[in-house]
């Protein structure tokens, strides 16, 4: 015996919220998602850590990176917490 009966459809004209009251976007979730697909999105704004298994893209458009050619200062501490190399003279 099998069922089939199509889903009621929610329509919301404003926001939604998960875990909050006052949601400030359309979805607005407090707490952790997880996800067993695939997550899309068009422009995503990260305010902390994101880890993944693997990035994807040439890593034009990220910030926060310290990337440097030629001659370079440091004012104040640099702690290296991995390997260092060297490809060249080192005073």
């Amino acid at each position: 015996m099998a069922f089939n009966w199509t889903l009621p459809t929610l329509t919301v004209n404003g926001e939604v919220g998960i875990g909050t009251d006052t949601p400030a976007e359309e979805l607005d979730v407090i707490g952790n998602i997880s996800a067993t697909g695939n997550i899309s999105a068009t422009n995503l704004t990260l305010s902390d850590t994101a880890t993944a298994a693997q990035f994807v893209g040439d890593g034009s458009r990220l910030t926060g990176l310290v990337t440097t050619t030629g001659n370079s200062t440091i004012d104040g501490s640099l702690t290296i917490n991995d390997n260092l190399s060297v490809g060249g003279n080192f005073q």
